[in-house]
């Protein structure tokens, strides 16, 4: 159940002005409201998980963003009531580390990047005996993310079932517009550059998807 609101019971025209009067009347409507927004929320223990789960991700993040400031308000206004400097309370400290991780939510996800390497063809041999076993290393951005190893693949790697997700926000989408991919002979000791290339995600921005061979420009 959600928590109950206690209202003040004594009349509000014997203890407030006339402006405080009327700025806590409205205060106490819009909890009134707020309470029965989230009612269905608390309506069972696992109410809000189930809402929360059928949430896309860009509702999802919004949310967790939207809980992050309420809570640094009210353990504002708690602390500040209670005579205490919110500023010097560990509390806030956390809550800003909080506040700073879910900053990058406030600016909404412009989209999620899938990338579903399939095969290589033709790759160079960088193992003087027997087969390589090259992977792909995907870099966009400051986010890098790498394919499994297709082990002994050698120069006609697979790589069977791999899906690489890259969410991407509307403030990285204008400076973002280059996947870098770099394919490389996993070893024990230094991993073998085996070739890379760039791709122009503009038309990927544009049209929704890339579909075709990537041209190695170096080896």
């Amino acid at each position: 159940m959600p928590p109950k609101i206690t209202q003040v019971q004594e009349p509000l025209s014997q203890t407030l002005p006339a402006n405080h009067r009327n700025a806590t009347n409205a205060l106490l409507a819009s909890l009134d409201d707020l309470e029965s927004m989230l009612a269905p929320l608390f309506a069972t223990p696992s109410a809000l998980s189930e809402t929360v789960a059928k949430l896309d991700t860009e509702k999802r993040c919004q949310l967790e963003l939207l809980l992050a400031y309420a809570l640094n308000t009210l353990a504002f206004i708690n602390l500040k009531t209670n005579g205490t400097a919110p500023a010097s309370h560990p509390v806030m400290h956390e809550l800003k580390r909080i506040k700073g991780y879910t900053e990058k939510l406030r600016q909404v996800t412009h989209g999620e990047l899938v990338i579903v390497p399939i095969q290589g063809r033709d790759l160079p041999n960088r193992e003087r005996f027997g087969k390589q076993d090259p992977f792909i290393l995907f870099k966009l951005g400051n986010v890098s993310k790498r394919s499994s190893t297709d082990v002994r693949g050698g120069q006609r790697p697979r790589w069977k079932d791999d899906q690489i997700n890259i969410m991407m926000y509307e403030s990285d989408a204008k400076d973002a517009t280059s996947l870098y991919v770099t394919c490389l002979d996993e070893d024990h000791q230094k991993n073998d550059f085996i070739g890379n290339c760039v791709v122009n995600l503009a038309k990927v921005l544009e049209y929704g998807e890339h579909d075709g061979k990537l041209h190695t420009s170096s080896y």
